[in-house]
């Protein structure tokens, strides 16, 4: 999963409407294809600023959305809010069955060496 994070500035009067408009318009952005999840996260330390964070299977469908009418109605209920430009980036995430996946390698390889060690052996596998 590609986890897209945009840090978006809006004025610090108008923030409850911003969190009610991105609201409104959330169920776009996960009802999308690929589309998976999608929050707004206030600043604790910057009055004004905002993550959002959106969930998506691929970046290429994140960048087939940008081109869609849902993603215009997605700018047209938020860009009027932002005082400056946004800044995005693109994270990969560990889903839960890459991060079992890795487990349960490490589980074998360390039961492996257990059995291969009250063998007698020395070779690691």
């Amino acid at each position: 999963m590609i986890f897209e994070h945009a840090h978006v500035t809006v004025a610090v009067d108008r923030q409850s409407d911003f969190e009610r408009a991105f609201a409104g318009v959330k169920k776009h952005l996960v009802a999308a294809n690929g589309g998976k999840t999608a929050e707004l996260v206030r600043s604790v330390d910057t009055d004004g600023l905002y993550l959002m964070r959106v969930g998506w299977d691929s970046v290429e469908q994140h960048v087939a959305f940008s081109a869609s009418p849902d993603a215009q109605k997605v700018v047209n209920a938020l860009a009027g809010f932002f005082v400056a430009t946004p800044q995005v980036a693109h994270f990969e995430g560990l889903g839960i069955a890459t991060r079992l996946r890795n487990l349960m390698q490490v589980t074998a390889v360390g039961i492996a060496n257990q059995v291969r060690a009250r063998q007698g052996s020395k070779t690691p596998v």
